[in-house]
């Protein structure tokens, strides 16, 4: 009984062994697959990466083990994918269904983590900086299988964190984090050879070949996947081209079979010329097309490949670029409007060939910079360049979920519109005040209707108009202004009031401002006014970031320059020369709300107190019944404003460049002059601001 039941065991088990497979692990890939796999997080996660548009998908979060696994490569000849787990120091095999299992490696360092590998002819590569390099034998036909063995002699000088194998001639390649050099390493000795700067450092934590080739690398901080020509590796061309928008992780790594081309699938294209980079092999913009975000009402349609001079990108016979309308003509040095259709939520990126030279610049002609944008008709505003040249030219439009985006390269999501643009030479003329280049200075006295310390440096503005004219109308007006100095406790506001023009008469859509030179998404045209008041800011000291007391009043007070603005008005029914007011207009401050304003207001009057020019009116939001308080003398039934009983003013205008006086120095202590000028109704003593006509050691400077 004994011998018979040894007899069936020892059946059993030599059925058991003519059944088990070769390798006793999870099924292999079933192919060499085209998408990238990418390795994140502790535990593991495993996305695959479209590199075309640098879309992902999760494919598995949880892969059978515990730790993180770096350093993985794909092998073409038995279609596993071998990684290391950092985490318990061991080699591990991933298959098809994305499952890990545990290979018995000797030879490797114990306790010794490797970040770095990549699997080509059978051998599995890791590389640790100041370790060593080391090959891993994974035939199983052979009797060093999976045993590891230092390659003597190998270069371990380089920063990496990834390094993959080209498939033409079985050589590494790897960027160096630090320097950004891209290297090619021997397996033979570890040797490596420098071939050039790739222009991009980071930890580039996953790398990928195609079977053209191409070496794709991906960094961790911010996802941005390059592309780096290695289609003939005896001329290599190290420059790092931005290739897609891809994820971002503090831990990456990557493995991809490097004989498999890249797959293109439901992608769409620009149809722009080819001088614009449209076609793939020039790194032509391409989405991969969702339902959740596109221009238009339509989902684009896939094509292959950029469709240049194409008088639409359809291969469905239905208009997918139907996302994109010019309302107002583009027009040299004036203010255009473009409608966008958005289906969902990202960020809009536009171009215009500015200069038609044939391509897109993305210092100086990209003019609609990651506007967020969410479903439904939106009007943008955009000013085309003064040096823009007429004629025909292109523009590229291109929506995403990424914020940063260039004219080429692949986006994961969203819609690319290209569309042919008429720029022309408009008919206009220049108003200047008080000349092109020239400035004239504001200063206000803001204790008002009290005197005070008549120091009239609380806030001193540089200011300048300039008008466009066309058959005799202002068809816009371009406010531009520079803060100086707030000798100011309290806190004011700044805003510019165009007497006589109805607020309807202005344009809202083509409404611009910057600040300091940035474009800023609000709307200048202050609510409550009957007619148009640009108001500039609510408190300015809110646009300085100063520890001073009072800013660049007193002389320990060095501060730079801080806050200018450039506030530009279109008119949707432009006034006549004639129904213009006189510049400066009525520039005017106003008490910021819920700061406190001293002696002779039991509460904070906030925007109802204004302080203009003389015999400048308030605006339909002031209390005019602070008329005739204080030291005020003003009389609305003879238009008397803004005087006291010796006509001295709350706010002045100089002609130039005026060097004010310091803190708390009377305007007459530091231009004596001042005063006859003011009460001869500035006959006499027109030069009083002139700096030989100041007393020095009293004025700021």
């Amino acid at each position: 009984m004994f011998k018979l039941l040894g007899q069936v065991f020892t059946s059993l088990f030599l059925i058991v062994f003519v059944v088990w497979p070769t390798n006793p692990n999870a099924d292999p890939f079933d192919e060499c697959p085209s998408k990238a796999y990418l390795f994140q997080s502790n535990n593991v996660q495993i996305y695959g990466v479209n590199l075309v548009t640098g879309s992902y998908t999760l494919l598995e979060d949880y892969v059978g083990i515990d730790g993180n696994i770096n350093g993985v490569g794909f092998n073409f000849d038995d279609r596993y994918i071998y990684g290391f787990n950092t985490s318990t120091y061991e080699v591990v095999q991933i298959g098809g269904d994305f499952q890990a299992t545990v290979l018995n490696v000797t030879g490797l360092p114990s306790d010794t983590t490797f970040y770095v590998g990549d699997v080509s002819a059978n051998y599995y590569y890791v590389y640790r900086k100041n370790t060593g390099f080391y090959r891993i034998n994974l035939d199983d036909s052979r009797d060093d299988y999976l045993e590891a063995v230092e390659v003597v002699g190998a270069d371990v000088s380089l920063q990496l964190t990834d390094f993959a194998f080209h498939p033409g001639n079985g050589l590494l390649y790897a960027v160096d984090n630090k320097t950004g050099m891209l290297h090619q390493i021997s397996t033979e000795t570890g040797a490596n050879v420098e071939l050039g700067d790739t222009g991009e450092t980071g930890t580039f934590g996953a790398g990928y070949f195609d079977v053209n080739g191409y070496y794709y690398v991906s960094r961790n901080s911010d996802g941005h996947i390059f592309r780096i020509d290695l289609t003939d590796p005896d001329s290599p061309e190290p420059e790092a081209v931005l290739f897609a928008q891809g994820p971002f992780s503090n831990q990456n790594d990557g493995a991809r079979c490097a004989f498999a081309p890249l797959a293109i699938e439901n992608t769409d294209w620009g149809d722009a010329p080819t001088s614009y980079s449209t076609l793939f092999a020039d790194n032509g913009p391409r989405h991969e097309i969702t339902e959740d975000l596109y221009l238009g009402s339509i989902i684009p349609d896939g094509e292959s490949d950029g469709l240049p001079f194409a008088v639409n990108d359809d291969q469905s016979n239905t208009d997918d670029e139907d996302g994109i309308g010019f309302v107002t003509a583009i027009e040299i040095g004036l203010d255009g409007l473009v409608q966008v259709i958005v289906e969902g939520e990202g960020y809009l990126h536009a171009w215009i060939d500015w200069n038609s030279d044939g391509s897109f610049d993305e210092l100086t002609e990209k003019f609609i910079d990651s506007e967020f944008l969410t479903t439904g008709t939106h009007l943008i505003s955009y000013r085309v360049p003064d040096t823009a040249i007429a004629g025909n030219s292109w523009s590229r439009f291109r929506l995403t979920s990424s914020e940063e985006l260039t004219a080429v390269g692949g986006a994961p999501d969203g819609e690319v519109e290209d569309h042919a643009v008429s720029i022309s030479e408009p008919d206009i003329s220049y108003r200047y005040y008080p000349s092109e280049s020239g400035w004239v200075a504001l200063a206000y006295e803001d204790i008002w209707p009290g005197v005070g310390d008549y120091d009239l440096n609380d806030v001193v503005m540089q200011y300048r108009i300039v008008e466009l004219v066309r058959d005799g109308e202002i068809i816009r007006v371009d406010l531009y202004g520079t803060l100086v100095a707030m000798g100011a406790v309290y806190h004011n506001g700044f805003a510019v009031h165009l007497a006589g023009l109805n607020r309807d008469s202005v344009d809202q859509d083509r409404l611009r401002t910057l600040f300091n030179n940035e474009l800023q998404a609000l709307n200048p045209l202050e609510e409550g006014q009957s007619e148009v008041v640009i108001k500039v800011s609510d408190d300015l000291w809110e646009n300085v970031d100063s520890d001073c007391r009072f800013y660049r009043t007193e002389t320990s007070c060095t501060d730079e320059i801080e806050f200018s603005f450039e506030i530009s008005v279109n008119f949707s029914q432009p006034p006549t020369l004639a129904s213009m007011p006189d510049a400066p207009y009525n520039p005017f401050i106003f008490a910021s709300s819920f700061w406190g304003r001293g002696e002779g207001f039991t509460e904070t009057p906030g925007r109802d107190l204004e302080i203009h020019l003389v015999d400048q009116p308030m605006t339909d939001l002031a209390d005019q019944s602070l008329f005739g308080t204080g030291d005020d003398t003003s009389d609305v039934s003879s238009e008397r404003y803004y005087k006291t009983n010796s006509n001295l003013p709350w706010a002045i205008e100089v002609g130039t460049d005026w060097l004010y006086p310091k803190e708390r120095v009377d305007i007459l202590e530091a231009y004596p002059m001042f005063q006859d000028w003011v009460e001869s109704g500035g006959e006499e003593n027109s030069d009083w601001y002139i700096s030989e006509n100041a007393v020095i050691e009293k004025i700021y400077q």
